[in-house]
């Protein structure tokens, strides 16, 4: 597909000579191809369906376990179903939130790269998104034995299935703790922590990303993540005795995947870097494909060791862990009990400690220690209700997320005929009960719920428990836009400590292991979005200099190259002898004066700087560049002598060329980073079809635009007609060179004096 790279003449200049077709055949850079589908947006996007689901699931559940744990008066009942309409708005409001932060990088890196953007850098971005798919790829390989039921839920993970705020959020809501406007907000922040990890991390690869393209690959994203969600929900449901089997199969599917997308990025990045110059692709995919697999399988294995070590440890102490059972069955005997105690609240308080508290339970075996914390796995923690106790399944057999429920997509796709259902049930419930008992209580929560929808009951407590005192209006901006919720997740993903706080899991990491997991984590997650940062800010930079570049073209042709054979002169009358700036070609002529370079003379005209533009034809660009390098955070002066001493200038040549880097550091910086990636640092070629750094250079730093290094040195290799490292067009090597047979060599054998 083609970028418009049509160059624009800076105000005043002539444009009679630029029509369409010599931009055309000039700075025409083209990009041959789109990318339809974004891998590392849908990757992305696609992982954010299955973890939000989990997360929104996880609060629906919490909350219920709370509900049902305590006594179901009029109150409680509305005061649940009124939860589950905050958890929906929560949701809402998350999405709303990184929805508009999403969309503010996109508009600001789309929108600097959409046209001119380098299409090698745009191709090595390809390359590297769909090696990011890869890496969401086989993490999901690793997760699918864990969410189908096979596995315990690993300690040591990169990409959390829910942030663990539910348990604490949904007690204090039902236990009248905190307001339904907390527990609302706790779920923005819930939801926050998966959409959040991607928003700096995405915004190299929106660089020249059209916006159907954009748009397409999110809708790909939600068809692939909402039929993940499905295949994992029949399978936990249909296929309970062969959950192992098709964990393994799909864990071996889903590695297999991963390794053929990422020796497929590689092999997209080899079209730009060039690793199979001397070699063929093929060997560069197979040699991508194999090694990303061992990767793959060690971290299988990795997996597989843990929840051995799991196992071994659950076997040692399975006399711990049914003397715990046992209590809890003893426990449920003194249920009925507490049911006819409704004005004690030691009964209600003990119910629902026993429901949500997560208890941990730390037993050690050969020096081994393990903890089972039912913050982390709330289906092994016995729930107990006022009418019965939910039995606890095997521990061996079932954990976190090992239920269906926890992967049912419908629930966020409709979660208002959700409460809907629920506010149904309990009212069948209810009237069911009240016909049998008679009971105020119920009666009256029948009555409640017969006359409020769920958003009326949300509504009715929510004006409760609002303060009269409207708070200022900066404050509710502050509250309605994504501030709070970006603080939060920056000081989550970014910070050093894990700090409980509004709605944060209070859970403390208990092991040396984890602990050097957490840290290696959290340099990892810092380093990544900092490096994805930096790309972004160059791609950008680079696009906008590349601009400036191509606006500036036509100008530097009109002033140094168009006539270059034609004016004024810099010729000697001998070697080693006079020389000086003639008219034109023909009065150095008259006057038996030899030309040795187009244009007047200048500081680089010199004997010794003249033999050195040839004795260094080949390296002059790489040896300069290395001295910009070396004394890149110093002034001109230390430059200036890096360029004496390490390549021979004399003095004032020397400060020519200093300006010029110093120019070019100004100006085409981001060109430069940019060509770091694109393996291109040593690319001086100013070729028609690309902008370099040399191009950049050319354009802004030889011409007085602004900088005027061709009239300040006034010698250099093209106007000496000396083929050097980097390449040209014959229009820009001056024609009327003097030198015999243009042979500097034998010219300057013996060399001149030095001066």
């Amino acid at each position: 597909m083609r970028n418009n790279m049509q160059p624009r003449l800076l105000a005043g200049d002539d444009t009679s000579t630029y029509t369409d077709d010599w931009y055309d055949e000039n700075y025409d850079q083209t990009v041959d191809y789109q990318q339809i589908v974004s891998a590392s947006i849908a990757a992305a996007v696609a992982w954010n369906v299955l973890v939000i689901t989990l997360e929104v699931n996880d609060f629906r559940h919490r909350l219920k376990s709370v509900f049902i744990a305590i006594d179901e008066s009029a109150d409680r009942t509305q005061r649940y179903v009124a939860s589950l309409v905050a958890i929906r708005l929560g949701l809402r409001d998350a999405l709303i939130d990184w929805a508009l932060l999403y969309a503010v990088g996109y508009s600001f890196v789309a929108g600097f790269t959409y046209h001119d953007a380098d299409p090698n850098s745009v191709y090595v971005i390809w390359g590297v998104s769909i090696m990011v798919s890869a890496g969401m790829t086989g993490t999901m390989a690793l997760k699918v034995p864990q969410w189908l039921g096979s596995y315990r839920k690993s300690q040591l993970q990169v990409l959390q299935d829910t942030s663990a705020m539910a348990l604490e959020a949904s007690t204090s809501v039902m236990m009248e703790e905190s307001s339904l406007k907390d527990f609302r907000y706790s779920v923005r922040l819930g939801v926050s922590t998966h959409l959040s990890q991607f928003v700096i991390f995405l915004l190299p690869f929106y660089v020249n990303l059209h916006v159907q393209f954009f748009l397409l690959s999110i809708v790909v994203a939600l068809v692939v993540g909402n039929l993940y969600l499905y295949v994992v929900f029949k399978l936990n449901r249909r296929y309970v005795k062969r959950k192992r089997r098709i964990a393994v199969g799909a864990a071996t599917f889903f590695t297999l995947v991963s390794s053929l997308l990422f020796a497929y990025g590689l092999y997209t990045i080899d079209f730009v870097w060039g690793w199979s110059f001397n070699s063929s692709q093929l060997k560069i995919w197979l040699v991508a494909f194999f090694s990303w697999l061992g990767v793959m399988l060690f971290l299988q294995g990795l997996q597989y060791w843990e929840q051995g070590q799991i196992r071994k440890l659950e076997d040692d102490n399975e006399e711990l862990m049914a003397q715990l059972f046992d209590r809890t069955e003893r426990g449920s005997d003194h249920e009925s009990e507490r049911d006819n105690d409704h004005n004690s609240p030691c009964g209600a308080q003990e119910s629902i400690a026993a429901a949500v508290q997560g208890e941990s339970i730390t037993a050690s075996s050969n020096g081994r220690s393990f903890a089972t914390s039912a913050l982390e796995e709330p289906l092994l923690s016995p729930v107990l209700t006022s009418r019965r106790t939910i039995s606890v399944q095997s521990v061996n057999d079932d954990s976190y997320l090992y239920s269906s429920v926890y992967f049912d997509r419908v629930k966020i796709l409709s979660a208002e005929k959700h409460e809907n259902i629920e506010h149904s049930t309990l009212l069948r419930n209810s009237a069911h009960e009240t016909a049998g008992e008679g009971s105020a209580t119920v009666f009256d929560s029948v009555l409640l719920l017969e006359n409020n929808d769920p958003k009326q009951m949300y509504q009715s407590i929510l004006d409760k428990e609002t303060p009269l005192e409207s708070p200022k209006w900066y404050r509710r901006v502050y509250d309605a836009s994504p501030i709070g919720p970006a603080l939060y997740c920056a000081k989550l993903h970014f910070g050093c400590c894990k700090k409980s706080g509004r709605g944060e899991s209070s859970d403390t990491i208990k092991t040396c292991v984890h602990q050097f997991w957490y840290i290696i984590i959290k340099i990892l997650v810092v380093a990544i979005n900092l490096l994805a940062l930096y790309v972004a800010v160059v791609a950008c930079g680079a696009t906008w200099q590349i601009k400036r570049t191509i606006r500036k073209l036509p100008y530097v042709d009109q002033t140094i190259y168009a006539h270059m054979n034609e004016g004024p002169v810099c010729a000697f009358d001998e070697k080693c002898g006079n020389i000086d700036i003639y008219p034109n070609e023909t009065v150095a002529d008259l006057t038996n004066h030899t030309i040795a370079h187009c244009g007047p003379c200048g500081k680089c005209s010199g004997w010794s700087d003249l033999e050195l533009q040839y004795s260094t034809r080949h390296d002059l660009a790489e040896r300069a560049q290395a001295c910009a390098t070396k004394e890149m955070f110093k002034g001109k002066e230390a430059l200036q002598q890096c360029l004496v001493n390490d390549i021979g200038w004399t003095w004032k040549c020397a400060g020519c060329w200093a300006d010029s880097i110093k120019c070019s550091s100004q100006h085409c910086i981001f060109i430069y980073l940019q060509s770091l990636w694109i393996n291109a640092a040593g690319d001086f070629d100013v070729s028609p079809d690309q902008i370099t750094s040399a191009t950049c250079s050319e354009a802004n730093c030889e011409a007085g635009n602004p900088g005027d290094f061709v009239a300040c040195s006034g010698a250099n290799r093209r106007r000496m007609n000396i083929t050097s490292d980097i390449a040209r067009p014959g229009t820009q090597q001056c024609a009327i060179v003097g030198i015999p047979d243009n042979d500097w060599g034998a010219f300057f054998d013996p060399p001149c004096p030095s001066e």
